[in-house]
């Protein structure tokens, strides 16, 4: 490698004259901890939006009649997850996870909300939101609303939801998204985490959020 265009190192500068080697030692240091720093960026586990922007605002009913807006939650991570009390499989398996995940953030448990948003009004009613949900943990929050206000947010938040009827049995079932949402203390529309996502993975990720 040449060093024409560089001091020797074993040579010292002419007298009077300053040397640029403390200059260029900086100008190294300084590469080498930007590098590092990148290097050592936080890595989210959920999906982030590249571009975070404000969450779509909404407001519903708890189960408790109480009104929920989500603008009102500014300082707090907003976690939402639509779902139904019949369902039999994903949305058990997800409260679960939400119960894990509440506990697991000890005293900033006041700090982050869970909303469970049904996405079938018309079998869930309030009572029926509100011993399903405190039967995972009596913090997780059932949301309701007129079909129309509940549609409003799904479609805002790219949620679909479709009712399947079995004509054999008569029974019924809903297709529906099935994905965490996570709303920063900011109110941005932040991260979102597929089924199945580890209660830890997203209680680090929260953490981080927290600072």
């Amino acid at each position: 490698m040449s060093t024409t265009n560089q001091p020797s190192i074993e040579q010292s500068p002419p007298l009077g004259q300053p040397s640029s080697l403390p200059t260029f030692h900086g100008l190294l240091l300084a590469l080498v901890a930007l590098l590092l720093a990148a290097c050592g960026a936080y890595q989210f586990n959920g999906t982030a939006y590249p571009d975070p922007r404000a969450a779509p605002d909404f407001e519903l009913t708890a189960a408790d009649g109480t009104p929920f807006r989500l603008s009102g939650q500014r300082g707090q991570i907003v976690l939402l997850f639509f779902g139904y009390t019949s369902c039999p499989d994903v949305c058990p398996t997800t409260l679960a996870e939400a119960n894990q995940l509440l506990r697991g953030l000890g005293d900033d448990a006041g700090r982050v909300t869970y909303a469970f948003i049904t996405v079938d009004p018309g079998r869930d009613t309030p009572e029926v939101l509100a011993g399903y949900t405190a039967a995972f943990h009596p913090a997780i929050l059932g949301l309701t609303g007129a079909p129309d206000q509940l549609a409003g947010v799904r479609q805002a938040y790219g949620v679909s939801a479709e009712e399947i009827v079995d004509e054999s049995s008569g029974g019924h079932s809903l297709s529906h998204t099935a994905r965490l949402f996570l709303v920063d203390p900011q109110g941005r529309l932040r991260l979102s985490y597929a089924t199945g996502t580890p209660a830890q993975d997203i209680l680090q990720d929260i953490r981080h959020l927290l600072g």
